[in-house]
């Protein structure tokens, strides 16, 4: 039986991969420096929203000017309400004061993060309890019970 020549793993970094001699070193990793700048697309909508409530569903706001601007452009395609939907919101003064002025009817919000301080700067925000959800979800890993019960809906009904 023949054996076959091993094949070197390639190293990569982000995507890009790197020559034994290009190894990278703490001066070559500045932040930034080998980020490539992309230009964003602009915002279109597809479809027809004209008088229709759109939702609009992330993972973390932390950042509201993607939103903001979806939002814009849902509005001026005629949509009668935006409303956004985050388990995790991360807002800054700022942010409740910019999204206090913006298109966004609604933001609902999971209680992962306080907000009291937050819905009383915005009437936007509003938040949704899910402590009973974590504790059953915790409650059943520890006893080695199906999480797929937390998926139906008399649960908590």
């Amino acid at each position: 039986m023949e054996s076959r020549p091993k094949r070197k793993r390639r190293r990569t970094m982000g995507g890009l991969h790197l020559r034994p001699s290009a190894t990278p070193t703490a001066t070559s990793l500045i932040p930034g420096a080998l980020q490539v700048v992309k230009e964003k697309p602009p915002m279109t909508v597809v479809g027809d929203v004209h008088g229709k409530i759109a939702l609009m569903i992330d993972d973390v706001i932390d950042d509201l000017d993607h939103l903001m601007a979806a939002a814009k452009c849902l509005k001026e395609r005629g949509a009668y309400r935006v409303c956004v939907v985050a388990t995790h919101g991360i807002f800054t003064k700022a942010a409740t004061e910019l999204l206090e002025h913006s298109d966004i009817d609604e933001v609902l919000v999971t209680n992962t993060i306080m907000h009291d301080i937050d819905e009383k700067r915005c009437s936007k925000i509003r938040t949704i309890d899910i402590s009973m959800l974590l504790a059953e979800a915790i409650r059943r890993i520890y006893y080695g019970e199906s999480m797929s019960q937390l998926f139906r809906n008399e649960l908590f009904m």
